[in-house]
């Protein structure tokens, strides 16, 4: 009998940490594990698929134990800056659906200009596109 091999799905996760920063009382070192259990509970991603998670952020964040705590899990890359348009139109380049894209943002960033537009033609082309806007307090 033979064994069909299933490709393995990209996910890639940006989070705007400067808008949407981790709650108080949350360590650091557990939210590249929480963003990936939120996407399989969900039925996006399979557990054995890619997930990339990219914090962007202006001075990424205030203190600097909770960025090193980020880093160190390996599960989470850091950018500088909060206009992550050209990183998106990268990946979306380079990877083919099916494919799921995660947007951590503000409400407002969301919702209007290019953004929508592009997240709507990158779901005509076959990629899976996730909104969340957790209750923000951004810093940016």
């Amino acid at each position: 009998m033979e064994r069909q091999q299933q490709r393995k799905e990209e996910a890639w996760v940006i989070w705007n940490i400067s808008m949407c920063p981790i709650p108080d009382g949350v360590d650091p070192s557990v939210m590249g594990t929480t963003i990936q259990k939120a996407l399989e509970s969900a039925g996006h991603v399979r557990r054995y698929d890619q997930i990339s998670i990219t914090a962007f952020g202006n001075n990424l964040i205030k203190k600097k134990d909770v960025t090193r705590k980020l880093y160190s899990t390996g599960k989470i890359s850091l950018m500088h800056g909060t206009k992550y348009q050209t990183q998106l139109l990268i990946w979306s380049q380079r990877t083919r659906p099916p494919a799921t894209m995660m947007i951590i943002d503000s409400h407002e960033r969301l919702g209007v200009g290019w953004l929508a537009s592009t997240l709507s033609d990158l779901e005509d082309e076959g990629f899976t596109i996730l909104l969340a806007y957790p209750q923000c307090d951004g810093i940016a």
